[in-house]
């Protein structure tokens, strides 16, 4: 007998693998939604109290009749913090299809690997069996 079997080490790197994808998950539901908040906070509040400081400085060094910086810098704000947030849920969104991917392909390569082992199980039970024949019928004769 070989001290070292490839299929075998392969085999075995192949199974660590499959459990290492699969044991990556996210983390809890409710850590994610209290990070959901807290980035959407963040990305809402941000651009809009940067509009508003910057309003209010214009306001005071270049005054407009009927015109108010403030105002106009918010809506930017809202803006700005719009297309943060789409940004932001594009990205998440591309992160948790792949992690769905990955997670996919490592079941598929534990179940490639399970009928792997199933039939050369099934494969030594038969060798077995029929080695165990041929000496019953040896010893008939």
């Amino acid at each position: 007998m070989a001290l070292f079997n490839p299929n075998r080490e392969t085999e075995k790197l192949l199974i660590k693998k499959a459990q290492k994808l699969k044991g990556k998950s996210r983390d809890s539901s409710v850590q994610i939604r209290i990070t959901v908040l807290s980035v959407f906070g963040w990305y809402m509040c941000a651009p809009v109290l940067i509009g508003i400081a910057l309003g209010r400085f214009a306001d005071k060094h270049i005054p407009v009749d009927d015109f108010s910086w403030t105002l106009s810098f918010i809506g930017i704000g809202f803006a700005f913090s719009f297309a943060g947030i789409h940004y932001w849920m594009r990205k998440e969104r591309k992160e948790l299809l792949l992690h769905l991917r990955q997670k996919r392909n490592a079941e598929r390569e534990e179940r490639k690997i399970q009928k792997i082992y199933t039939q050369k199980m099934k494969h030594q039970t038969q060798k077995n069996n029929s080695t165990i024949t041929n000496t019953k019928t040896k010893d008939k004769k």
